[in-house]
């Protein structure tokens, strides 16, 4: 009998330490993604705020479709052409179309980010060329901190 009870207790003592464990280990796991949504977020924020074109949203999916909310902060419209307008690091961005933002708005972008690979975060130097009123050509580096999405 008391084999058997010091084997019961030895069972229960194991799986106290092994609950102990997993407990230890989720918290750990939930402290590392704290941390990659504070990146985000403060990339958000960073980019929400540029003075000239702010992205005041943005979201990306595992097959490399973006869509960015842009916002115009100049006092005169401005055309985001659909070929060589949003690079990211040192590849532009294949845009659905042109997009024409006026003065103070938000305009949704959309476009595909060639030869994507599937992370959990997409992290990216972005530079953005706007053209005014079709004339005149302006590249502008919004920030120079990495814009930061959660691939969904």
């Amino acid at each position: 009998m008391k084999n058997a009870q010091a084997t019961i207790e030895y069972l229960i003592l194991l799986s106290v330490i092994l609950m102990l464990a997993l407990v230890s280990v989720n918290l750990t796991f939930q402290f590392f993604d704290l941390g990659q949504d504070t990146q985000i977020k403060s990339s958000k924020e960073y980019y929400a705020n540029q003075k000239t074109v702010a992205i005041i949203d943005g979201g990306i999916n595992r097959d490399g479709n973006l869509e960015l909310a842009l916002k115009n902060n100049l006092d005169y419209r401005i055309k985001i052409d659909m070929n060589h307008s949003i690079m990211l690091d040192d590849t532009y961005l294949e845009l659905d179309q042109n997009y024409f933002i006026p003065e103070y708005s938000t305009v949704i972008v959309r476009g595909v980010v060639p030869n994507f690979d599937q992370t959990n975060n997409f992290s990216k130097k972005i530079t953005i060329t706007y053209f005014i009123d079709g004339t005149d050509l302006n590249a502008i580096t919004i920030g120079k901190k990495e814009l930061i999405l959660k691939v969904q």
